[in-house]
């Protein structure tokens, strides 16, 4: 039975076009918070003080990739993406600035043992020294956001893959 509720696409319709490459500018604005203490924070003789530096604009242009008319049950398969596009003019600072930032790694697998046996702490910290792995890091803003190489997660990737599956990680490396 025939519902008025629904759309129906025609491949090529101005409907279909605007669902496929949706016609909208839409901004991610990135704040990052630059560490400006680091070595007195560590020795523990001072309070963590940051500087907010950005914002870093992208634009994200979304996409219906790779549609496909599903004609037995009247539905449309596509495939999403989101990619984002560096915008300069909008941004403050660039992609290049380093910044001392939290190693989003470190802290990331920290969490993930949290609550695992003693034993497994042990060689976790045993992996954290040997990889010459630290809490506090200098990397680019760009690095930050969308993911950068770190030794700690490539040897858990590789030893716990039921605990990290990825071989790189930022703050909005799964967006784009």
């Amino acid at each position: 039975m025939y519902d008025e509720r629904k759309t129906t696409f025609t491949e090529g319709a101005e409907g279909f076009e605007m669902w496929a490459t949706p016609p909208v500018e839409v901004y991610l604005k990135v704040y990052l918070y630059n560490i400006t203490n680091k070595d007195a924070f560590l020795a523990g003789t001072e309070k963590l003080r940051v500087q907010q530096v950005g914002p870093y604009v992208y634009r994200e242009t979304g996409v219906h990739a790779d549609p496909k008319f599903n004609h037995e049950n009247g539905t449309i398969t596509s495939i999403p993406k989101y990619p984002l596009e560096w915008v300069p003019e909008m941004s403050n600072g660039t992609e290049d600035d380093i910044l001392t930032l939290p190693n989003v790694a470190l802290l990331s697998f920290a969490n993930v043992i949290a609550k695992s046996n003693f034993m497994t702490k042990m060689g976790v910290n045993f992996l954290i020294s040997e990889t010459k792995t630290y809490a506090i890091v200098q990397q680019s803003a760009k690095e930050f956001m969308f993911g950068y190489q770190s030794a700690l997660v490539t040897l858990g990737n590789t030893f716990i893959p039921d605990w990290i599956y990825f071989d790189k990680l930022g703050l909005i490396d799964r967006v784009s």
